[in-house]
């Protein structure tokens, strides 16, 4: 693999770092790595002044590929690692597109087109990925369906527009699968991402600022297997997460940790069975911050969730570690909230719990437990009621509480309790609430 110079000033005579000069570099990335000289998986040192301007739509083609992607470092004359200071690659006024093919990572480029904004396997560290002043620019994600390089954006990357614009700032399509790791959205825009409804793809996007966001997160419905993660991130207040419904049974939005305006704890799960979202006007035990109160609020869409088979589920953030030699119950607390009539019981086909526990002889965490009847064939009985005291609740309550027995394991001194909330109840009363305290319960028996 050669590594090469890239500089504007250069004049191509001989680009190969090992015997050349800046002066002798490339002009420019796409000359350098359209050059029939270049190879997969070489290094492209670039300048960090170096520019390039086009005129017309361009498409830009590396030969990298998924496993030998082509590198390229914006540096210094002394090749230290240096963010770029002018736009690397970019295109003139008017709606002109740039697209990029082909697998490369780049430390540091600044690369912008004017319009859209097509790439393919491509991935940044540091440095701006923009699109311009068109008409209705917008960063079109493409690329294999998993691919671990299809469009990573990670270290303090900025991606969005010259300046604020209608349209959309992201789409994603083509079965991509990016990952956006850190990144600032710059201007104002009214949605984050424009997603296909008849295309496997999936994003997952890890502390990055969002807050710029007005209206919603993903402006259409999400299906056909669509996952979008968002762990860490700010949003702003009052912004709605979809604009429309999860439309597949394999398809979810779900918010992690993420903070609307008083810090990092915040979360929504949005999937085809209904929808949860961290509630803090009615809670019992669990805090954010050892203070401030909040409960899971749990809302199934009764035409798609089914009785025993087909439920909402939560898996409870994080989990119980400790000593299980002696046997312990696992304790889930439920509140069905009414201000009309008090809600009738649900049974443990309409809500239980699976434990995952260790087993007793090689303490791998895989042994499941639930609380619901062995088959769909057994009359489900009520679930045991309750008398915890839950704060903000309404006139009318149902208290429930969903148990497991985890039997004694000998010699498992310091086992791991995970936890997942069913809800399949197909006949909630219009208006009533159900929530569910994340602050599970493990205690001798």
């Amino acid at each position: 693999m050669t590594e090469w110079l890239v500089d504007d000033g250069g004049n191509g005579s001989d680009p190969d770092k090992s015997t050349g000069s800046w002066a002798t570099a490339f002009a420019d990335l796409k000359t350098a790595m359209e050059d029939a000289s270049t190879a997969a998986g070489d290094t492209y040192y670039t300048k960090s002044d170096t520019t390039k301007s086009f005129s017309l739509t361009t498409t830009i083609t590396a030969k990298g590929t998924v496993a030998s992607p082509d590198i390229v470092i914006l540096c210094d004359a002394s090749f230290n690692l240096e963010e770029a200071t002018a736009w690397t690659l970019t295109t003139d006024t008017g709606n002109l597109d740039v697209t990029l093919n082909g697998a490369v990572i780049c430390y540091g480029i600044w690369l912008r087109a004017n319009d859209d904004l097509n790439t393919n396997q491509w991935s940044f560290v540091g440095g701006r990925v923009r699109c311009g002043t068109g008409s209705t620019p917008v960063l079109i994600i493409n690329g294999a369906y998993n691919a671990s390089t299809t469009l990573q954006l990670y270290r303090d990357v900025q991606i969005g527009w010259d300046a604020a614009t209608s349209g959309r700032v992201l789409s994603i399509g083509d079965s991509a699968a990016p990952l956006f790791d850190n990144i600032t959205l710059s201007n104002p825009s009214t949605f984050l991402c424009s997603t296909s409804t008849t295309r496997t793809c999936k994003s997952e996007w890890r502390n990055n600022d969002f807050s710029s966001v007005s209206t919603y997160l993903f402006n259409n419905s999400i299906g056909f297997r669509q996952k979008h993660l968002l762990a860490r991130c700010k949003i702003a207040s009052g912004v709605v997460a979809i604009n429309g419904s999860v439309t597949d049974r394999d398809a979810w939005v779900k918010l992690h940790s993420c903070d609307n305006g008083d810090g990092y704890h915040y979360f929504e799960e949005h999937t085809y069975e209904g929808d949860v979202v961290e509630d803090t006007g009615v809670y019992l035990n669990a805090t954010y911050d050892g203070t401030s109160g909040f409960s899971a609020k749990i809302t199934p869409i009764a035409a798609n969730v089914k009785t025993y088979t087909q439920p909402l589920t939560f898996a409870i953030p994080g989990g119980w570690k400790g000593d299980l030699s002696s046997s312990q119950i696992v304790t889930v607390e439920l509140l069905v909230d009414s201000a009309v009539d008090t809600p009738a019981a649900l049974n443990q086909h309409e809500f239980w719990i699976n434990v995952t526990r260790p087993d007793g002889t090689d303490q791998a965490l895989g042994v499941v437990q639930e609380s619901r009847t062995e088959d769909i064939v057994t009359t489900p009985t009520a679930v045991t009621a309750s008398t915890a005291s839950w704060t903000g609740a309404r006139t009318y309550t149902r208290k429930q509480k969903a148990q497991v027995t985890i039997p004694a394991l000998a010699g498992v001194t310091d086992g791991l309790v995970t936890v997942e909330v069913c809800i399949a109840a197909e006949s909630i009363d219009s208006g009533d609430l159900i929530y569910i305290d994340p602050d599970f319960d493990v205690s001798a028996v």
